[in-house]
């Protein structure tokens, strides 16, 4: 052996940590691992099963777990008989696919076993696994251990040790397998033409019932679960809340939402892509995504504040993109659905715009101030029969329904009236009450019932 390929094989070999529990050896696992034996087409239908030795039908699928790119690069994957190590420069995208296979897989294969040059091991078979027993092991470059499996009892015992031939620019690698290592984990065996597959990346669960799960793709299978989401309501308006739901399929597990709450509804305030991912035991993690989007609301405003002196309506200078409008109070306005009316209110009003589009309200007020100098309200009356000034009927508000309380001093009411015009003739029980001072009440309500303005004085009977 030439001097510089001794010094290469005993680096690499050097490369390897073995350690030494009871009477047997294994590697090293890397703690942070991204690639994992993901599917295998274990017992291929038809006559490429064990016979068209190196263009077997079989195929092994790796994948990267991970969310960020893999170097693959003199990655080794061994069934102990022979090993194909994967060339300098192979790299497994971020949640990708590595398919190790030949022509006669019957799938896309990444790298073909009968034509890569990238194969070597004792046994002459490259690439033909053993149906009831055997074994599989991913190796990275440096030696350290990604993934193992086995099937039935596995092959430990034919070739427990073996070294890799130096290829495609990576150093020899010598690869221990034996049987009890913690690093195999049992598989169920296949049926023809069947793979073996993990349900959902790196788990620790494997399904035999794929006979549609293909290579290169999302594994699924009986065991999956699944989830939907829905929105208390699907076109909100800017402020408003919605809860969103998600349902699933399955009664155990836990369901948590990338805005980290944990449940089965959120309530969110603004639009965006909501994601609920359900995770239970046995299954593999199902998520799904809603998308919300918020309705803006319409801009409106209703104008500036100004005075109605009387002598001509006063015309409302309101703007808006909104739909369409409706105006409250409607009493003093020329047309309460549309945007610009004319008031003719008979006391200072505060109007309220309202604008909507697609369901969505928004709104802005006005007030319009009346002067028109026609409140008459005496604060003297003489009940003496002479026909002058002899009620109390105040001239205030006229429109409206109006209601008029009068209170003696010790506060005990001594008339009431809801006419508009009504006024109080200085009597209770038919008999002229005693001169002095009694106050007053005078309240103006709207339509609706609403107190539009009140009024509270004192008034002087004098006979």
């Amino acid at each position: 052996m030439p001097a510089t390929f001794a010094a290469m094989n005993a680096m690499c070999v050097k490369g390897i940590v073995l350690l030494l529990i009871g009477s047997f050896i294994i590697g090293l696992r890397t703690s942070a691992q991204c690639l994992v034996i993901n599917e295998i087409m274990i017992n291929a239908a038809g006559d490429c099963d064990g016979s068209c030795a190196p263009e077997t039908a079989e195929w092994i699928e790796i994948y990267n777990t991970c969310p960020n790119p893999v170097n693959a690069s003199c990655f080794v994957l061994t069934d102990g008989d022979f090993a194909v190590t994967f060339p300098s420069g192979t790299i497994i995208g971020a949640n990708s696919y590595l398919v190790i296979g030949s022509p006669n897989s019957g799938v896309d294969v990444d790298l073909d076993i009968s034509s890569c040059n990238c194969t070597s091991g004792p046994d002459a078979e490259v690439g033909i696994l053993t149906n009831g027993n055997e074994q599989l092991a991913l190796v990275a470059g440096n030696g350290a251990w990604q993934d193992a499996v086995y099937w039935g009892i596995g092959q430990f015992v034919q070739t427990p040790q073996f070294q890799t031939d130096m290829l495609s620019g990576c150093l020899p690698q010598t690869i221990s397998l034996q049987a009890n290592s913690n690093l195999f984990e049992s598989i169920p065996g296949p049926n023809n033409g069947e793979s073996v597959y993990r349900p959902c990346s790196d788990a620790s669960i494997w399904l035999s019932d794929g006979a549609d799960i293909t290579p290169g793709t999302s594994n699924g299978g009986t065991s999956q679960g699944s989830i939907t989401i829905s929105a208390s309501n699907n076109n909100p308006c800017v402020g408003s809340t919605v809860t969103l739901t998600a349902q699933s399929t399955v009664t155990t597990g836990s369901i948590e939402w990338n805005t980290g709450s944990i449940g089965n509804s959120i309530d969110v305030t603004s639009g965006g892509v909501y994601t609920a991912t359900l995770s239970a035991q046995g299954i593999c993690d199902q998520a799904t995504s809603f998308n919300l989007v918020y309705q803006p609301l319409p801009w409106v405003d209703a104008g500036i504040d100004s005075t109605f002196n009387c002598d001509s309506p006063l015309l409302i200078q309101a703007t808006t993109n909104a739909d369409s409008v409706y105006w409250e109070p409607s009493l003093g306005l020329s047309n309460a659905d549309t945007l610009n009316p004319l008031a003719s209110p008979l006391f200072t009003t505060s109007y309220t715009l309202y604008a909507i589009t697609n369901d969505c309200i928004a709104s802005d007020e006005i007030t319009v101030f009346a002067d028109c100098n026609s409140e008459i309200i005496p604060n003297i009356i003489t009940p003496n029969g002479d026909g002058l000034n002899d009620m109390f009927q105040p001239e205030w508000t006229l429109g409206y329904r109006r209601q008029l309380t009068v209170f003696n001093r010790w506060g005990a009411q001594v008339f009431e009236t809801t006419d508009a015009r009504g006024g109080w003739n200085a009597k209770l029980n038919g008999d002229t009450v005693a001169d002095g001072v009694y106050y007053y009440t005078l309240t103006a309500v709207d339509s609706s019932g609403k107190t539009i303005e009140q009024r509270n004085g004192c008034l002087q009977v004098l006979r």
